[in-house]
């Protein structure tokens, strides 16, 4: 019965398919709720997690999915670095808009923003707006510091270490240049409610990726129409 509540309660907020993360999954979820509820257990927890609040907020960051690093893939980029050099150039006087959605702890935001000025645009050129659902990751990202994790399988012909972030030897983590910070707004958001994108709309450049994979098909449509109202009309989904 908890099982069914906890799976429901995901699915209808979140728009997570259970079965999608592996057989253990609610087994595991389950256990965790037990424990920061021993005298409650775990009805308590989905209880007090379906009123919001910081119930909610734990069980968000406990689930969600933060896989990422900078420059996943390199071909999106090289594409969004020529989108943005085509537009600019036919509409100088309008920034091309972006939307990284789920954003996770900033790494392709961030990815973005580096393509764009080691390309040689200017930074009135772009604006990049970064969302992720989970409070803890939005933190993360504006605080902009990374370990060498976040550059695993890089070769990327646009990123320099040594030139776009401050390296600390002693804890061997990596800041992002402040310079990168500006170029970035990020903000707490969900792709499938659209609870904190309400009044966004206008993007010439929508990343929505790794996210699809996780929701159940309803979700789904729900995140297609949060693009569809999201980007312009000749605005291009990666």
């Amino acid at each position: 019965m908890h099982k069914a509540a906890l799976r429901e309660l995901l699915a209808t907020k979140l728009g997570l398919d259970a079965e999608v993360l592996g057989p253990s999954f609610l087994d595991s979820l389950a256990q965790w709720c037990r424990e920061q509820r021993p005298a409650g257990g775990v009805g308590q927890f989905v209880k007090e997690a379906q009123e919001g609040g910081e119930a909610w907020l734990q069980l968000v960051e406990h689930v969600v999915v933060s896989e990422t690093w900078f420059f996943r893939d390199s071909d999106p980029f090289d594409y969004i670095v020529e989108t943005v050099r085509g537009r600019w150039t036919n509409a100088p006087m309008t920034p091309v808009r972006i939307l990284s959605c789920p954003c996770s702890t900033g790494e392709e935001a961030y990815s973005v923003a580096i393509a764009l000025i080691r390309a040689g645009l200017p930074q009135d050129a772009f604006l990049v707006d970064a969302a992720d659902i989970s409070q803890r990751a939005i933190l993360s990202a504006r605080a902009g510091l990374y370990r060498t994790r976040s550059f695993r399988n890089n070769n990327n012909k646009f990123i320099d270490r040594g030139r776009d972030f401050e390296h600390d030897r002693e804890s061997n983590t990596w800041r992002i240049k402040p310079e990168y910070k500006r170029m970035v707004r990020f903000h707490v958001a969900n792709m499938v409610t659209r609870e904190g994108l309400e009044h966004a709309q206008g993007y010439d450049i929508v990343l929505c990726r790794n996210l699809l994979i996780y929701l159940h098909e309803q979700a789904r449509r729900s995140v297609m129409a949060s693009i569809v109202h999201l980007l312009r009309k000749d605005g291009i989904l990666i």
